[in-house]
């Protein structure tokens, strides 16, 4: 067995709010430690975005149409 499945195996093992705040505790390690990549990943993302939109190649979709896919989305993963 390697560190991780020792390691996974042990976590499992703790009551389930100590291992809640384990994972957010990880959680957080991992995002902190790419924030600054994922910040700049997300605004490259979002400056192409509004580029192709600004030069009509995106389709814009009305909020209260992306609302009830969106609801039609979790409805049907909810059944």
């Amino acid at each position: 067995m390697d560190l991780k499945d020792q390691i996974r195996e042990q976590a499992l093992k703790l009551p389930k709010d100590e291992l809640q705040g384990l994972v957010a505790e990880l959680n957080e390690y991992l995002i902190s430690d790419n924030s600054s990549q994922l910040e700049a990943a997300w605004e490259k993302e979002l400056l192409k975005r509004k580029k192709a939109h600004k030069e009509g190649h995106s389709k814009p979709i009305p909020w209260s149409e992306l609302r009830s896919k969106l609801q039609e989305t979790i409805d049907g993963a909810a059944s």
